[in-house]
């Protein structure tokens, strides 16, 4: 039996101002080599595939698979949220308060996870120059499905 399998990652940045969403961004994310090879761990046993932090930084360098950090990362919080949506899908989500990340244009957003949280699975550039107003959510949305 020969099974193909595809995995999809989406993101969505929703910024609100007072509790308002004021803009909302959606985006394909690119997973990282070291994102696939911390699959191949996780199937084995060997490793843990868990994303826990997400990266700001203020680089907008483009993605490549290759990536193994973001180009010049500013800020690093914690994943708020994760559940299962479907059979085949789940969402993990961070936030930045509107205290954080105020200093700097927002140019790019990076997963992290694997044993020691410093690995990074996938990265995507998101240009944003947030104020001491807004909050900015950050739901990535992973989608897997056999292929015929």
């Amino acid at each position: 039996m020969h099974g193909n399998w595809s995995w999809r990652s989406n993101v969505t940045v929703t910024v609100r101002r007072g509790g308002l969403i004021v803009a909302r961004h959606r985006f394909h994310n690119l997973i990282t080599t070291v994102g696939l090879s911390l699959v191949r761990d996780a199937i084995l046993g060997t490793d843990s595939l868990e994303i826990t932090e997400v990266a700001i930084g203020d680089n907008n360098t483009a993605p490549t698979v290759g990536d193994t950090a973001l180009a010049n990362e500013r800020l690093r919080i914690a994943i708020i949220d994760k559940a299962i949506v479907d059979a085949d899908t789940a969402i993990t989500t961070a936030y930045v308060a509107p205290f954080e990340a105020n200093t700097f244009t927002i140019e790019e957003i990076g997963w992290f996870g694997g044993p020691f949280n410093d690995e990074m699975l996938s990265r995507v550039l998101f240009n944003h120059t947030k104020t001491d107003l807004e909050s900015i959510q950050i739901d990535r949305q992973d989608s897997f499905a056999e292929k015929p």
